[in-house]
């Protein structure tokens, strides 16, 4: 799953009628951002503990790596002070994956 095409989708999702978007439609955008940056933050982790290089990695050690990030564990880690230690834009990212 690419976190972009879910951007693209949940951007698609609000901007689909005409007017102002449903309520269930800016519902089901912000559940779709919120998958996207969690899969992002997925795709980051395994990218950083297996590596970026698909043909020299192990596929199914970078699958593992992917899928062993838990929700509510990634959501409490971003909404600690230690976050602050971090570069602003891993701060930002953690912000607004909290927010959201």
């Amino acid at each position: 799953m690419q976190p972009r095409d879910l951007v693209v989708t949940a951007r698609r999702t609000v901007g689909r009628g005409q007017g102002k978007p449903r309520q269930s439609d800016l519902t089901k955008a912000l559940s779709t951002a919120y998958y996207a940056m969690f899969h992002a933050l997925c795709w980051n982790c395994a990218d950083c503990f297996i590596g970026k290089n698909r043909p020299a990695r192990n596929q199914d050690a970078w699958q593992q790596a992917y899928r062993a990030v838990e929700h509510g564990e990634a959501r409490k880690r971003c909404s600690r002070m230690e976050i602050r230690n971090f570069p602003e834009a891993i701060q930002s990212f953690a912000d607004f994956f909290v927010f959201l």
